[in-house]
């Protein structure tokens, strides 16, 4: 069928688990995002663009030394 009542392929319950699985997406990526699980992927890239040279530190040693100078040094957070 073709027109304005044409359907997604799948029909509807094709669609709305296509729009579940794009909202789970999004809630993954915003919860990943915003406690922090990216950072060290994040560094890790950025270290290697602007100096290719220095060997990043493991995962282990970022997250003592982000932590140490969270402690070290408190801002604007919650507790």
């Amino acid at each position: 069928m073709t027109g304005p009542r044409a359907t997604a392929p799948g029909g509807p319950v094709g669609s709305v688990a296509r729009a579940v699985a794009r909202a789970a997406r999004a809630v993954h990526w915003y919860t990943t995002s915003l406690l922090g699980d990216r950072d060290y992927d994040r560094y890790v890239a950025q270290l290697a663009r602007v100096h290719p040279d220095v060997d990043p530190p493991s995962a282990a040693q970022y997250w003592r030394t982000r932590h140490a100078d969270a402690d070290a040094h408190p801002g604007a957070r919650c507790c």
